[in-house]
């Protein structure tokens, strides 16, 4: 099966140029449909909320995450790219600076009692933050995303494996391979916190790379990078296998029970 991928255009990376044609579905929309565009004074672009906006992840799932990623040793955060960059070791989160809502502030300093100042870096343990230099380049979640030029499709699949974990499946659109990620990772999408009335939007993705090892959903403000796993149980691996004969994008009309 030839790999599908998204062609990056003149330095658009994937997930802006999905965002660019979802727009433009919006607007040819509106016109057809006679209806008037709203067109924001630039007072209203610049505008910011007290206390930051609403993104689009759960709470109580971030928290779950942060606390632990704290437990284990691997709860680090910097102000990087203008940001707040939260990294868990499985997962990331960077937020723009002036938009990090209060709640995400207050589940961070719960843990590490302060937020990074400018150009900061640290490792948030039971014994003090421990600052360090940004040298992984894993840390660099733009980037990250920037590379990440494959589309994939969350599928409706998931496996309880009581021995380990709760997965979801992802596939590569275009009917690729099959990819694994922890059900947390989708518990912390959370399309009802989204703040439409201050300018986030849906967040888009998942994309991902070739190697199937990371991938990410994003918005203006907000990235989310979460890391695949490995199933190791065969009766896992097996329906890891027999799911690459469907394509999730198809809905087989066909084989519906018509009685």
């Amino acid at each position: 099966m030839e790999e599908k991928k998204i062609e990056e255009i003149e330095g658009i990376p994937p997930y802006r140029m999905n965002q660019i044609i979802q727009a433009a579905a919006a607007a040819t929309d509106q016109i057809v449909s006679g209806k008037h565009l709203y067109n924001p004074s630039y007072r209203e672009c610049e505008r910011r909320p007290q206390g930051g906006i609403e993104m689009f992840l759960h709470m109580p799932t971030f928290k779950k995450l942060l606390k632990s990623a704290f437990r284990r040793d691997c709860l680090r955060m910097g102000d990087l790219d203008g940001g707040l960059l939260v990294h868990g070791g499985t997962f990331a989160a960077w937020f723009q600076n002036g938009m990090i809502p209060n709640k995400v502030k207050a589940a961070v300093m719960e843990l590490t009692g302060e937020l990074p100042a400018a150009g900061e870096f640290f490792k948030a343990t039971k014994d003090g933050n421990q600052y360090e230099m940004p040298e992984n380049p894993e840390w660099d979640i733009h980037r990250g995303l920037k590379e990440a030029n494959r589309r994939y499709v969350v599928t409706p699949v998931v496996l309880n494996d009581s021995r380990y974990d709760t997965f979801r499946f992802l596939q590569q659109a275009g009917a690729g391979p099959i990819r694994v990620i922890k059900e947390d990772f989708i518990s912390l999408i959370d399309l009802a916190e989204i703040d439409y009335n201050h300018g986030e939007d849906t967040p888009a993705g998942p994309f991902g790379k070739k190697d199937g090892y990371q991938f990410f959903w994003a918005t203006d403000f907000c990235i989310l990078s979460v890391y695949g796993t490995r199933l190791y149980r065969g009766i896992s691996r097996k329906v890891q296998l027999s799911l690459g004969d469907v394509d999730f994008e198809n809905d087989y009309a066909e084989l519906e029970d018509k009685k």
